[in-house]
């Protein structure tokens, strides 16, 4: 239960009235990576991460990273968190095939659970991933992936280098 109080007062404190950015909330936290070389960078909305775009505009990118600090601090397991996840779109609608789930650790020994998946969209085929990094406070880090699938071969490297270089404190 200290630990549940501990992670609210973190997220409340994190997502005070300054209205932060996304990255100063996210190192706040604790939480380290590195953006892509040559790639745009864009707040969420409600500042709880960064869009990463490796071209100037979101609508015209072949590929795109999505990090963000979970809102919920509730402890649950990684395998939770991927079978919510991936639940979720097809309840709207979205076509997806699972083709690879892994749970481990990263090459600097972080946990971590992904999901990577195929998905079409509006006539739009990409590869897509999403991944949990859970943080000792009990919240999580959630990365999300997209290459549309004919930019795969060029991007898929980046963004798997992105993911086993992120630093969270566990």
């Amino acid at each position: 239960m200290a630990r549940l109080l501990s992670a609210i007062a973190l997220l409340a404190s994190m997502c005070s009235a300054h209205a932060e950015t996304g990255d100063q909330l996210l190192r706040s936290a604790h939480v380290q990576y590195s953006v892509p070389q040559g790639w745009t960078v864009e707040d969420f909305p409600d500042h709880r991460g960064t869009f990463m775009y490796a071209l100037r505009a979101p609508d015209d990118s072949p590929a795109s990273i999505g990090i963000e600090l979970s809102s919920s601090p509730e402890r649950k397991g990684i395998q939770e968190v991927l079978e919510h996840f991936i639940a979720s779109p097809k309840a709207k609608g979205v076509v997806q095939r699972e083709f690879r789930r892994t749970v481990g650790k990263t090459r600097g020994g972080v946990n971590y659970g992904r999901l990577e998946y195929s998905q079409e969209r509006n006539g739009f085929r990409s590869i897509e991933s999403f991944a949990v990094f859970p943080l000792r406070t009990g919240l999580s880090v959630f990365v999300y992936t997209s290459i549309g699938e004919a930019d795969y071969p060029k991007y898929a490297r980046t963004a798997s280098d992105f993911l086993e270089s992120l630093a969270v404190p566990q």
